[in-house]
């Protein structure tokens, strides 16, 4: 299963601080497709079509932890793609969705995201 992220092994805590949670998952929509390569998350997404577009990625505002030492973070989202098979007029597009585990920590008012995990088991099954 190419992509699944592993579990952390840290106690994880609901963040309910609502300003909190609105920065990191602002700062988690607004990464790109150069941010998922640098973060992890691409290669899983580049090898189930011949030209993957990056949509957009998204947290779930119920899935946002806080991690052991309360600052790191976890949360569960979605990234949409865009998948392309062949070329030219005879291609198809289909839009699709994959689980995602963004990980990251925060520092006062500075959200860090270190890495993104994509699942694209579904794709196989």
């Amino acid at each position: 299963m190419a992509g699944t992220a592993a579990p952390s092994s840290a106690t994880l805590t609901p963040i309910n601080d609502t300003k909190l949670v609105k920065a990191i998952l602002t700062a988690i929509s607004d990464l790109d497709q150069s941010d998922l390569r640098r973060l992890g998350g691409w290669a899983p997404l580049e090898e189930i079509s011949s030209a993957t577009l990056f949509d957009g990625i998204e947290g779930s505002p119920s899935g946002v932890f806080a991690v052991g030492d309360s600052t790191g973070f976890e949360v569960s989202g979605t990234v949409y793609v865009t998948l392309q098979y062949g070329g030219g007029r005879d291609g198809s597009w289909v839009g699709d969705s994959y689980p995602a585990l963004v990980r990251g920590k925060f520092h006062d008012k500075r959200i860090e995201i270190e890495s993104v995990t994509v699942d694209n088991s579904s794709f196989y099954e």
